[in-house]
C-alpha cells in the first residue's frame, strides 16, 4: 500500500510524448513498460499490510488538513539500492507542501499505527517501467546516460486528492487500485 496522487491530464498528455521517445530508444532492453491506466504519483511507500492496518491507513485520512499542492517534474531516476528495479520521474513542490504533507502523515500514522515507523526519504516519483532481470552498475551507466538525452515535461500542475493505493498482482503485471482518498 501507499499514499499518492493521481496525475493531471494535461501533464499526463505532455508525459506520454516524452515518454514515446524513451520508448524507442529503450525498445530492445529488459524493460517492461508500466501500463497507462496504472500511472500515478507515489508519496510514501507503506508496504504490505495487514486488514487491520489497511482500516488504520483509511482514518488517517481525516487528520490530513486541506493542503494546496503544485507538483512539477525535476528527472528520471531509478529506485531500488543495490538493483535498480524501476525507472521514475522525480517530482518536487515549490514551498515544500510536500514535505509538510509528508510530515503530517508519518505523525498521523505513528499515532495511529503502533511500531509503524517508517521515516523514508521523500522521493516523489511516477514509475513507469520496471527491469525485467539485475541490472549491473555499468548497464545502469549507460541506461542513465540514454535516459538524461530525453526531455521530461516541465509544466506545474495542481495535485486535488491525496488518495491510498494498494497493489494487486496479477499475469500482466501489478495493478493499483484506489481504496481511499481526501480531497486536498
Amino acid at each position: 500500500m501507499f499514499f499518492g496522487f493521481g496525475l493531471d491530464p494535461i501533464f499526463l498528455k505532455s508525459f506520454q510524448k516524452c515518454l514515446f521517445s524513451v520508448q524507442q530508444d529503450f525498445s530492445h532492453d529488459a524493460i517492461r513498460w508500466i501500463r497507462a491506466e496504472n500511472y500515478h504519483i507515489t508519496l510514501k511507500f507503506l508496504g504490505h499490510c495487514s486488514l487491520l492496518q489497511k482500516k488504520s491507513f483509511l482514518e488517517v485520512f481525516d487528520k490530513v488538513p486541506k493542503f494546496s499542492i503544485d507538483l512539477q517534474a525535476i528527472g528520471w531516476s531509478f529506485f531500488g539500492e543495490r538493483n535498480p528495479r524501476a525507472i521514475a520521474l522525480e517530482f518536487t513542490s515549490p514551498k515544500n507542501s510536500l514535505q509538510k504533507l509528508k510530515n503530517v502523515l508519518d505523525q498521523t500514522l505513528e499515532e495511529k499505527i503502533q511500531n509503524h515507523s517508517q521515516h523514508r526519504l521523500l522521493r516523489p516519483h511516477l514509475t513507469f517501467a520496471r527491469n525485467l532481470g539485475s541490472m549491473e552498475v555499468s548497464e545502469l551507466a549507460n541506461i542513465h546516460a540514454r535516459l538524461s538525452k530525453h526531455p521530461w515535461p516541465h509544466q506545474t500542475f495542481r495535485v486535488s486528492d491525496l488518495y491510498l493505493y494498494e497493489t494487486h498482482r496479477n499475469d500482466e503485471g501489478v495493478e493499483y487500485k484506489i481504496v481511499g482518498s481526501k480531497a486536498l
